[in-house]
C-alpha cells in the first residue's frame, strides 16, 4: 500500500508558515516572552575559570505492577566535570526501591513506600508520602507516584552534591526544566534551590527536547534557527522567556553548544542565582560548551557529563532480572494471594507481547 508522502510533508511543513512571530506563546501569565531576533543571540565565547559543573540525572523500570500498585527500581546520579574537557572520575550513584499503593476508594490518592540500602538514604524521598493525582486512577496513579519518587530524588541528589562536593560558583546542571511537574515536588526543588542560594551555587536545567511554539504553533526552536543563520555565531544563547512563581523562577533560553550540532536546547537557569552571578555566567556557560567535547560524546553538542549520568542511571531489563525474581519469591513465600491477583489483573498484555 503506497501513502501520498509528499503530501503529508506538504501538510506539515505548513504550520505557522506566512505568520512573522518572534516569541513563545506562553497561557500562563507567569511567564513573559522575549523575542527571538538575530540582535537578541549572544555569542558563548571562552572564559576560562576554576569553576566546575556538576550533572544530575535519573533512571527508573518497573520491578513489577498490578492493578493498584507498583514497584520501580530507581537510580539518581552526580557527575563531575572539572574544566578538563571530560567528566572526572567522582560521581555518586544511588539506587533504591520505590512502591506505591492506591489507598483510597476512589482510586484519586496513593501512599509511597521506599526501600533502601546504605547511602541511598540521603536521595530517596520520605516513606509515606501521600500523592494524589487529578486524572490518574489505578495502576496510572501507583505507577505515577513510584516515578515520582525518582524525580523527588534527582533533588535530593542535586542537594548531596550542593553539600558535599560543590563551592561558589559552580553550576548544577540537571537533565529537565526547573518546573515541579508532581504534586508534592516544590518542597524539593525549594529546598535545593535555597541552600544552592546560600552558598553561591547557580542552579539550571538543559533539556533534550521542547515543544515550546508561538501563537500559530511554529516550533520556538525552528524559529531561533532561522534568526541564528543571520549571525555568525557557531555557539550561542538566546534568551526565550522568563517564569515568575514561587516553585518555578528560572529564566528561559535556547542554546547551541557546538557549531557542527543540529540540536538546539531548552536551558533554564533559576533567576537569584543567574542574577547573582553577572558576568561570570559567561564563564559557565563556556565550560557548559567545552562539556560537550568529548570523543565518546554520541550526540554532538549535548554535554558529555549528561551522557554519563544517563548511563549510569539507566534501568535496563538485564537489571530488572533479580529484583522481578526476589518479588515474586516474597509474594510467594508470603502468600500474598492478593498481589498476584492484582498482577493478573493488568499484565495478560504483556504476557501475549512474549509470542509476537
Amino acid at each position: 500500500m503506497g501513502f501520498d508522502w509528499r503530501a503529508i510533508v506538504s501538510f506539515l511543513s505548513n504550520v505557522g508558515s506566512g505568520v512573522d512571530e518572534f516569541e513563545v506563546y506562553f497561557r500562563d501569565s507567569a511567564y513573559e516572552a522575549f523575542a527571538v531576533r538575530p540582535e537578541c543571540f549572544v555569542p558563548i565565547v571562552e572564559r576560562l575559570s576554576g569553576r566546575r559543573l556538576v550533572f544530575v540525572d535519573g533512571g527508573n523500570g518497573e520491578v513489577y505492577g498490578g492493578a493498584n500498585f507498583n514497584v520501580q527500581l530507581c537510580r539518581t546520579c552526580y557527575v563531575i566535570f572539572d574544566g578538563c574537557k571530560y567528566p572526572s572520575k567522582r560521581h555518586g550513584v544511588f539506587e533504591f526501591i520505590s512502591s506505591s499503593l492506591v489507598s483510597q476508594a476512589d482510586c484519586s490518592e496513593a501512599k509511597l513506600f521506599t526501600s533502601v540500602l546504605g547511602d541511598a538514604g540521603l536521595v530517596a524521598p520520605q516513606s509515606g508520602l501521600s500523592l494524589s493525582f487529578d486524572k490518574a486512577v489505578g495502576d496510572e496513579l501507583a505507577r505515577e507516584v513510584a516515578v515520582a519518587a525518582r524525580k523527588f530524588a534527582e533533588w535530593n541528589t542535586g542537594l548531596v552534591a550542593v553539600n558535599e562536593e560543590m563551592r561558589e560558583g559552580d553550576m548544577l546542571v540537571f537533565d529537565s526544566t526547573l518546573q515541579a511537574a508532581y504534586p508534592g515536588e516544590a518542597a524539593y526543588t525549594r529546598r535545593l534551590v535555597e541552600e544552592a542560594n546560600r552558598k553561591g551555587i547557580v542552579v539550571a536545567g538543559l533539556s533534550k527536547t521542547t515543544c515550546l511554539m508561538t501563537r500559530h504553533g511554529r516550533p520556538i526552536v525552528d524559529v531561533a534557527a532561522e534568526a541564528a543563520a543571520q549571525t555568525s555565531y557557531g555557539r550561542w544563547i538566546v534568551p526565550v522567556g522568563r517564569v515568575r512563581q514561587s516553585v518555578h523562577n528560572a529564566y528561559i533560553f535556547l542554546v547551541k553548544l557546538h557549531p557542527d550540532s543540529e540540536y538546539i536546547f531548552r536551558f533554564e537557569v533559576e533567576c537569584n542565582g543567574y542574577e547573582r552571578l553577572g558576568d561570570g555566567m559567561e564563564e559557565l556557560l563556556w565550560l557548559l560548551a567545552l562539556s560537550v567535547d568529548h570523543p565518546y560524546s554520541g550526540l554532538t553538542g549535548y554535554p558529555y557529563g549528561l551522557m554519563k549520568a544517563d548511563s549510569e542511571v539507566r534501568v535496563s531489563e538485564n537489571d530488572l532480572k533479580y529484583p522481578r525474581l526476589d518479588f515474586v519469591e516474597a509474594i510467594y513465600k508470603m502468600h500474598a494471594v492478593r498481589l498476584l491477583r492484582g498482577i493478573k489483573a493488568v499484565d495478560a498484555h504483556s504476557y501475549l507481547n512474549r509470542f509476537r
